[in-house]
């Protein structure tokens, strides 16, 4: 039929059936592998793509038996496939999808009947089963009976009772729809508080308990029995899980009753998580968007927002008020819910993190103005420091350094954030992060007070007065940071110095005549901290920050110099220092260069650096000094040297790897 069509050539249907004798032929070893199926069905489906695009391009309308010969071919060959691999659900799937592509209903009826109890505990093939009958066949019942059949056999699985949830709410929403299309919306929630009168009130009992019963299916009755029934077990001490069904609320319309609902059971069972406060206050922030967004601004109308001030703890008239405290409706009901947290939880530090964060937020999203932006700043810094009362409990480190942060009203943005800092450090007086960012803090208002002064002034300030200030706010972060849990170590060290050391450096490079004594000045510095981490790690940003200073004030002389020093304050080593020393050949050749007849010296030295860091350094960090040993002979025109250190570094690797 192939050839009688023109859809392919006889050697192209005798390479065709070559292949297939092949395939053919895998098939049958004695152990059979499951890549020859996939192949054997890869290479049928392109032979299929390849006959569709000639038929096309021939304009040929007439179906014919090829038009099936290779559907069923790849069908036949994925049920021989499945019977020699049972136990693989993937086989399995691969040929529900197949299937469901190729329309092939009678054939997935039995197909889902055997992979069901060949799988029973697969959660995909139940998934897939039930989705084909709702959404391909238009089978609600028979979608709804297989899910719960499902959820009798895998009663702890978590993705079938989502999809069960999905599955409802989108039967609910489609009936909705359906009856919106023809006019017949179930009655609102206040026309049924409110009753009927003539006509409606006749009704009778049974007329109001169909639309006591319309009204309820509307609201999402259904999908909620099956998140109570989902959260009756062990499932529902899971928090995510109940987020997840939250998740599957926002993806369709009109499902605002349910989502109360499960935000209520995360209320109530969750009081102990920070986590269950803020996804309520998040709902109630949003929930009173979308009502401005439809209402016209009009925020808490009808039951509806009844029920979610009710969610909220917050009441129906006074409160309302945008204007009281300068919170929106949304804002109000969300702290409401986050002072219900602080209450619940007052030692938390993770709840007053959350309650701190819904406030940024809630700042961060303000477009009204700076006026409305400085009042929720006031009640972030209110919090904070009523954070700050209850001690290291309630306000962690990381929220000192966004209160810190926090701007503040007038020019005196520096002193609040300085008094916010001295606040946090009163809780964790042993933390580095906050004493470091006090000190640069400290070096920011000393830069940048006497450019606001002006010149004449500027030069009237005690300069020498202020570097004593700054040295002395750093010996005390020292000796606070040291009497800590952790105690003081190098890279701490490093970075409580470095605001202060890097000034120093500037005005050592910026003194002219007076380079020397400004370089003693900030070498006296460097040293007494070196000293101070003896034992405790060598502070590698440090070292280099006083060799780069040391070299560049005074070449190759400032370079040793630095050598000799930091190598007698650490006589046993350190393998910390083996980057100092990397950098320092790398210094000290650079200044060879730049200096006529100093280029014996400075190989000398950096040759000396780099067998010392090898030496200190870790075994995995050897292979790094030994290429830069490399890469610095080369780059000196030492090709011969070049190459043994990369055949040693090439041996140290192979031996390291062994």
């Amino acid at each position: 039929d192939l050839v009688d069509r023109r859809l392919m050539t006889e050697a192209e249907v005798k390479a065709l059936v070559d292949q297939r004798r092949g395939f053919e032929y895998r098939l049958q070893r004695r152990a059979a592998r499951k890549v020859d199926f996939v192949r054997y069905i890869e290479f049928e489906l392109k032979a299929d793509e390849l006959r569709k695009l000639r038929k096309k391009r021939l304009g040929l309308k007439k179906r014919t038996v090829s038009d099936f010969a290779h559907v069923q071919t790849v069908f036949f060959i994925l049920e021989r496939a499945v019977r020699k691999f049972q136990g693989d659900t993937n086989m399995w799937l691969q040929f529900v999808d197949f299937a469901v592509a190729q329309r092939a209903e009678k054939r997935l009826s039995t197909l889902f009947a055997r992979a069901l109890q060949m799988h029973p505990r697969c959660a995909a093939i139940w998934i897939r089963a039930a989705s084909w009958q709702y959404f391909e066949l238009g089978n609600a019942s028979t979608a709804r009976v297989l899910m719960q059949r499902s959820l009798r056999l895998n009663p702890s699985d978590k993705l079938l009772w989502l999809e069960y949830f999905r599955l409802e709410l989108h039967y609910v929403a489609k009936v909705m729809a359906r009856r919106s299309a023809l006019g017949l919306q179930a009655a609102e929630p206040e026309a049924a508080e409110k009753g009927g009168t003539g006509k409606e009130a006749a009704k009778g009992q049974g007329g109001a308990g169909e639309e006591d019963s319309a009204s309820a299916f509307a609201r999402g009755a259904v999908p909620l029995v099956v998140f109570r029934n989902a959260i009756s077990g062990k499932l529902g001490l899971d928090l995510g899980f109940r987020v997840d069904f939250l998740r599957l609320c926002d993806e369709f319309q009109g499902a605002d009753e349910v989502t109360a609902a499960v935000l209520e059971s995360i209320a109530r069972d969750f009081k102990k998580d920070p986590k269950s406060y803020t996804l309520v206050a998040k709902f109630c922030l949003h929930a009173s968007q979308a009502e401005d967004a439809a209402q016209g601004g009009r925020a808490g109308g009808g039951a509806k927002g009844a029920k979610r001030r009710k969610l909220a703890g917050g009441g129906a008239s006074a409160q309302d008020d945008d204007s009281a405290d300068g919170l929106s409706v949304g804002e109000r009901r969300g702290v409401c819910v986050l002072e219900e947290g602080l209450a619940n939880l007052p030692d938390d530090p993770e709840m007053w993190q959350a309650y701190a964060k819904f406030l940024r937020d809630c700042r961060k999203a303000r477009s009204d103005g700076a006026s409305c932006q400085g009042a929720m700043s006031g009640r972030l810094d209110a919090l904070y420091r009523r954070a700050a009362a209850k001690g290291a409990g309630a306000l962690a480190v990381g929220m000192c350094l966004d209160w810190a942060r926090l701007p503040s009203d007038g020019s005196a943005g520096e002193a609040a954030a300085e008094s916010r800092l001295r606040l946090g450090l009163a809780v964790h007086p042993h933390s580095p992060e906050l004493w470091a960012t006090l000190l640069g803090l400290k070096r920011f208002q000393a830069c940048v007070a006497p450019c606001a002064l002006g010149t004449q002034e500027a030069t009237r300030r005690p300069v020498a007065a202020l570097m004593e200030a700054e040295e002395a706010l750093l010996n005390e972060a020292i000796a606070a940071v040291g009497k800590g849990v952790s105690g003081l170590r190098g890279d701490v060290v490093s970075k409580l110095a470095q605001p202060l050391v890097e000034k120093l450096s500037l005005e050592a490079l910026e003194a002219g005549e007076g380079t020397t004594k400004k370089f003693k000045a900030a070498e006296k510095l460097m040293l007494r901290l070196l000293g101070l981490c003896v034992g405790r790690g060598a502070p590698t940003a440090l070292c280099c920050q006083y060799l780069t200073l040391a070299h560049s004030t005074q070449g190759l002389r400032g370079v040793a110099r630095a050598r000799h020093h930091v190598l007698a304050t650490y006589p046993g080593g350190d393998p910390k220092l083996a980057p100092f020393l990397v950098h320092l050949a790398d210094l000290a050749t650079q200044a060879a260069t730049q200096a006529a007849g100093e280029a014996s010296d400075g190989m000398d030295l950096a040759r000396a650096a780099l067998e010392a860091a090898l030496g200190m350094a870790r075994p995995d960090a050897k292979q790094e000094v030994l290429e830069a040993y490399a890469d610095l002979e080369r780059r000196m025109g030492f090709a011969d040297r070049a190459e043994k250190i990369r055949w040693k570094s090439a041996s140290a690797d192979h031996s390291t790897n062994n």
